[in-house]
């Protein structure tokens, strides 16, 4: 595993320098070897040094820094257990604060979790650096699940060399491998002691066998490293990495830059430089976004977070504009590389620098504004078995997130690195997001029938916790969300119908159809009830509704919908007490009974409720001209009275779809409340904001929330203190007119029930 040397540069020597003493020459000026493997590892010749430390020195003999050297050495060579043995020679005695992290970082790999923990936590201890890594070994197991996915390895194109970074083309894949080509000029990498990289082709049959392996034709493969590429939708452009001897650092050091080169005729054109790159950072691992406006890439230039980060820019008039960083949503203090953009704009990559598995880690990133990069407001770990607790990186997706590939160094593999595919069950387009929605349906057992308005409760039974709760519509079905690999107690209640409590994974919530439940018919008498307003005919919500059954003094309490509806249901034979009670109210009673028999199985009442406080007198008020203007406005006359309980639909505040501001238009009207509740001085009231139809149940109860808080925020910078004032949303619970669900209706209709109402609680 090799990657690293993406990271920041490459170091070349060539065969002529290194030989230009002899053997007996070197052993005079340097009998010890140090010399030179301190010079190479000064110059980045990693597996070289290690060689050379090793073979010269006893381990005996070693000082911490060399075995510190050593260590890191596998340690950027993806050897993690010999990385993992040096360090813990050396790292009690190391004065180097990186090999803290870096021995913490081996020691996950190597599945030692509280181990790397404690070594982590002594790098924190002694670094300022803004690095993430798991607190606990159980944060492991929270990682996402896909259950739904199989990864292989790709066998009949890994070898025992580095093999990565696989991408379709032109019925096949094109690759990097360091498997070897015949060069004229044999060269060796001295940071891994193999190959330099190169770019191949496999053609694969209709089933996804391999054909044939061949290096790319033309301009691509050159003397040092070529490779990890992007190919446009149209299969005729191609940008990869390279490194070569123009323009190189001092030293020798040459950093990789990004190139382009055109598919004409079945060969691929001599490379050329796309204008971003720079003689002193890396430039590598291309991307292209689908419409070709994009170019995504690992950089290491000035001005980012860590080591390399993951930056963007956009190709104008036929010219890549300034790149752009990606913002600390993406980059991190370590390495983040590797980047890979789908069809819906979804960016992938791997970094060792946010919390994972361990060593390199898949992530995706999601942003809010399609055209704003500096948007990017989701980003998470995708989880296994996309990621290992090895390095696992050069996602790549296709046929509708369904199929892709990844490189991992995985146990298992053929060679350092090797490509994987992956593929989900049934064609089903793969779910990156944490929560997945699926269906139940609630039908009667008896006559197979739709059951609506069904109350189901879902909980998680690890947890504990209510995940989701709702109403089941006409249709006897409601939609929830749950998560993967988790497994839910669900409840469902209906009035007239006996409960229904059962487990089910999340495995058969994903079948993708309804899952069904189906509820017995309860022996007794549905009872639906409405609570009013007695001097406005309008319904009280929230108001407590208690039963009392004569028959065996049982009590059973409910609180009122938002429309001011209850139900119960009621045992055969017996009386039964009914007690509405609410604050400001007096408390109303009703009976029933179910001793006669009742010809529909069912009975329905109204209970009326009276406030408790008399209506305010105009001569209360201070200024009785501005009280009577206001009346007129909110109540349509003058001489009228605000009292208790009292409801005022506003008539010119409503919102615009989807938002929660406050319009111009709005706070005129909310200008009249400022001045009602300036002249009566003790009015308490509460906003009560209600939404259109569009956009589910649950999301519509908190945007008519945030409305309701946005109105009373408005009213509270007028100087009314806070204490009088309360925010509620309804939701979409008390539509204005026949605008449901399904319904076509033109957006004035809908703004309709975009409104705020007034509920006065208190007024003297």
């Amino acid at each position: 595993m090799n990657r690293y040397k993406y990271l920041f540069f490459i170091v070349i020597f060539f065969f002529g320098n290194v030989l230009l003493f002899s053997q007996t020459e070197m052993t005079k000026l340097d009998p010890t070897g140090w010399k030179k493997a301190d010079r190479l590892y000064q110059q980045q010749g990693y597996m070289a040094s290690a060689s050379r430390y090793q073979l010269k020195q006893d381990i005996d003999d070693m000082n911490p820094e060399v075995m510190s050297r050593i260590a890191n050495s596998y340690r950027l060579n993806g050897d993690a257990e010999l990385a993992e043995y040096w360090y813990s020679k050396c790292i009690n005695q190391s004065t180097n604060v990186e090999d803290k992290l870096h021995y913490a970082e081996v020691l996950q790999s190597t599945g030692r979790c509280e181990d790397a923990i404690r070594w982590f936590d002594e790098y924190q201890s002694v670094s300022d650096t803004d690095r993430k890594f798991i607190s606990d070994c159980s944060e492991l197991s929270t990682f996402k699940k896909h259950e739904n996915v199989t990864v292989e390895n790709l066998k009949s194109i890994n070898t025992k060399h580095l093999d990565y970074s696989a991408v379709s083309h032109d019925g096949g894949i094109i690759f990097t491998s360091t498997r070897g080509i015949q060069k004229i000029r044999k060269v060796t990498d001295t940071w891994t002691k193999g190959n330099f990289s190169d770019v191949f082709f496999a053609r694969m049959d209709n089933d996804g066998k391999v054909e044939n392996i061949t290096p790319v034709v033309g301009g691509i493969n050159k003397k040092y490293h070529d490779g990890v590429t992007s190919i446009s939708g149209s299969g005729t452009l191609m940008f990869f990495s390279r490194n070569n001897n123009k323009g190189k650092r001092k030293k020798k050091n040459i950093n990789l830059k990004i190139y382009s080169s055109i598919y004409l005729d079945g060969m691929w054109t001599d490379a050329t430089d796309v204008g971003i790159n720079g003689r002193d950072f890396s430039t590598c691992h291309p991307s292209l976004s689908t419409d070709g406006k994009l170019l995504y890439f690992a950089s290491d230039r000035p001005g980012g977070f860590g080591g390399m980060d993951i930056y963007v820019c956009e190709n104008k008039d036929g010219k890549w504009k300034k790149p752009q960083n990606l913002g600390p949503m993406i980059n991190s203090s370590g390495n983040d590389i590797f980047p890979f953009v789908n069809e819906e704009g979804v960016l992938f990559f791997s970094s060792n620098g946010h919390k994972g598995l361990g060593g390199l880690d898949i992530f995706y990133a999601e942003k809010s504004k399609p055209l704003d990069e500096e948007s990017w407001d989701v980003r998470e770990n995708i989880g296994t078995p996309f990621n290992t607790k090895k390095d696992d990186f050069g996602f790549y997706s296709y046929d509708n997130m369904t199929k892709g590939y990844l490189t991992s160094n995985r146990t298992g593999g053929k060679g350092g690195d090797d490509i994987y595919t992956w593929e989900t069950d049934y064609n089903k387009p793969l779910e990156l997001t944490e929560n997945i929605i699926s269906h139940l349906i609630v039908t009667d057992a008896e006559t197979n029938s739709a059951i609506g308005n069904a109350v189901i409760k879902v909980e998680n039974v690890n947890g504990n916790e209510i995940a989701f709760q709702g109403e089941t519509d006409v249709k006897g079905l409601l939609k929830v969300i749950i998560e993967y690999g988790s497994v839910y107690k669900v409840t469902i209640e209906k009035l007239g119908f006996l409960s229904v409590e059962q487990e089910v994974t999340a495995k058969e919530l994903m079948i993708g159809i309804p899952y069904l439940f189906n509820l017995e018919k309860a022996k007794c008498v549905e009872l639906y009830g409405t609570v009013i307003n007695g001097n406005y005919n309008k319904e009280i919500p929230n108001t407590e509704i208690t039963l009392i059954n004569k028959c065996t003094g049982e009590k059973t309490v409910v609180i009122s919908h938002a429309d001011g509806s209850f139900d119960f249901c009621l045992e055969n034979g017996c009386d039964f007490d009914i007690i509405a009670s609410k604050s400001n109210f007096m408390a109303a009673e009703a009976q029933v009974s179910t001793i006669e028999p009742i010809k529909r199985n069912m009975k329905e009442i109204k209970i009326e409720m009276l406030p408790t406080r008399k209506l305010l007198k105009n001569n209360k008020v201070g200024n009785t001209e501005f009280s009577s203007n206001v009346k007129k406005y909110l109540l349509g006359d003058e001489k009228a009275n605000f009292s208790v309980g009292q409801v005022l639909t506003l008539k010119n505040i409503y919102y615009d779809f989807n938002k929660s501001n406050i319009r111009p238009d709005a706070k005129v009207e909310l200008d009249y409340i400022v001045t009602m509740m300036n002249e009566f001085s003790s009015m308490e009231i509460t906003l009560i904001s209600h939404t259109d139809s569009r956009g589910n149940e649950r999301y519509n109860k908190r945007l008519s929330e945030k409305r309701a808080i946005s109105a009373r925020q408005y009213i509270i910078s007028k100087g009314i203190s806070p204490g009088r004032i309360i925010a509620s949303g309804y939701g979409e619970a008390e539509l204005k007119n026949d605008c449901k669900d399904d319904i076509d209706c033109s957006d004035g209709k809908h703004q309709i029930n975009r409104r705020t109402e007034i509920l006065i609680n208190k007024i003297n």
